[in-house]
């Protein structure tokens, strides 16, 4: 019952998947689609996720540039709904402290004020790395995913490989998941929880310098602050960054990733401008 409210009441529960179905906010609704399971012989291991709706929308207020969202079923939702909450405890467990996006109780101003914090303190970080990944959520690989989320392989194989219906046209999903799933926030976290660690762990035995370095990520946009090119840049934060994201199947954006003089240029993070 409790997953069933959560695919009715989820932004985007009134908008309809494939099948066209839309659930009233009541608990005739929650009881029709919380027995729907038992309706399935041997589920989950015979469950099939229907394929999602994929619709183009702008990627910001204002922008021209638009991004796929992936619609699933009511029924789809609440399955996702199931399982996100069973994975709720460990993906806490699992996070990175500078994580901020898509966690109970945190938001971009938590992510704002973690940065803001990094820039003042003393010592103070010299430079920054504007991270851009390209094309996050259409390039993880399925085989990390299924490898390392600790959940039903058969159900998080069906959620993964869910096909897409494009204007009429069923399309397979070979990567990636789509956005608009209510369990693909997490699934994200999932894929870039230990980043943290792997920028950090080589700073470690340099007391000085440690402090100057800091994660800042909310979803999939992420901030690092390190105190000089050579130390940090050059050798150690990006390649660093690269192979620990090419093990999930995604890369740095060659152009849109930079690394700036926060005291000199200013940059964009979640909206806001810093400098």
């Amino acid at each position: 019952m409790l997953v069933a409210r959560q695919a009715v009441s989820s932004p985007g529960g009134k908008t309809p998947g494939i099948d066209g179905k839309v659930f009233e906010n009541s608990i005739d609704s929650y009881i029709e689609i919380a027995i729907k399971p038992r309706e399935v012989t041997d589920f989950p291991k015979t469950y099939k996720a229907s394929p999602v709706k994929r619709v183009m929308v702008p990627k910001g207020p204002g922008s021209t540039e638009k991004r796929p969202l992936g619609i699933p079923t009511i029924f789809d939702r609440a399955v996702q709904a199931l399982y996100l909450y069973r994975l709720l405890p460990i993906a806490e467990l699992r996070a990175d402290k500078g994580s901020f996006g898509f966690r109970k109780g945190m938001g971009t101003r938590d992510a704002s004020i973690a940065l803001k914090n990094a820039m003042v303190k003393v010592p103070r970080p010299q430079l920054i790395f504007d991270a851009d990944i390209s094309k996050f959520f259409d390039n993880v690989s399925h085989s990390w995913l299924i490898e390392n989320v600790p959940m039903d392989k058969d159900i998080l194989r069906a959620i993964l490989t869910s096909e897409a219906m494009v204007n009429g046209v069923i399309e397979a999903t070979e990567k990636g998941f789509p956005q608009g799933g209510i369990i693909s926030p997490m699934l994200g976290n999932l894929t870039l929880d230990g980043l943290e660690r792997v920028v950090k762990e080589p700073f470690l035995k340099y007391k000085g310098i440690l402090p100057k370095v800091n994660v800042i990520r909310y979803a999939d946009d992420f901030i690092i602050t390190g105190p000089s090119l050579r130390w940090c840049f050059d050798d150690t934060i990006v390649p660093n960054c690269t192979k620990f994201l090419k093990e999930r199947g995604l890369n740095i954006h060659p152009v849109k990733s930079r690394i700036i003089d926060p005291y000199v240029d200013s940059f964009d993070f979640l909206g806001s401008q810093y400098k």
